[in-house]
């Protein structure tokens, strides 16, 4: 893992060189490598940009992105819940479109609602609270194709 370092993707040519920020390597099952960033500095358009080139499947990302979001949950529990399989559906109905078509996104429950997800506004007081909708934060999201 490095700051700043520049990542080439599966198809071994470069993102754009305003890909910065925590940058990673990460092997897929075929033994290709994958860019993978969850920072931001212009990163997840360069991600879109590699999904849309056809360097990188919305769904590698999606497992490099839930590789490091367990990683990083171990290290620091970061994550009230953790719905991977939210994504993986959504990608599977297919249809995704948008700027950033198939790039995953977490987003924190403070405030901001997942249908489905947990709602607990980061206190033990709102345990089993469930969210009955998305919030509008999370509908432009999907409607800019995040994942």
């Amino acid at each position: 893992m490095a700051f700043g370092r520049r990542c080439i993707p599966s198809g071994g040519v470069a993102p754009p060189s305003n890909t910065l920020g925590i940058l990673g390597r990460r092997a897929l099952p075929d033994g290709r490598l994958a860019a993978i960033c969850l920072a931001p500095d212009g990163a997840l358009l360069d991600l879109a940009e590699l999904v849309r080139l056809r360097q990188v499947t919305p769904e590698e990302l999606l497992q490099a992105a839930v590789a490091r979001a367990e990683k990083a949950q171990v290290a620091i529990n970061c994550f009230a819940a953790f719905y991977p399989e939210i994504a993986s559906a959504q990608l599977a109905a297919g249809g995704v479109e948008g700027p950033y078509a198939g790039v995953p996104f977490a987003v924190k429950d403070l405030g901001v609602e997942v249908k489905g997800a947990p709602m607990t506004g980061g206190s033990r007081a709102y345990r089993g609270n469930v969210a009955i909708r998305d919030s509008t934060l999370v509908e432009r999201f999907r409607k800019a194709g995040l994942v």
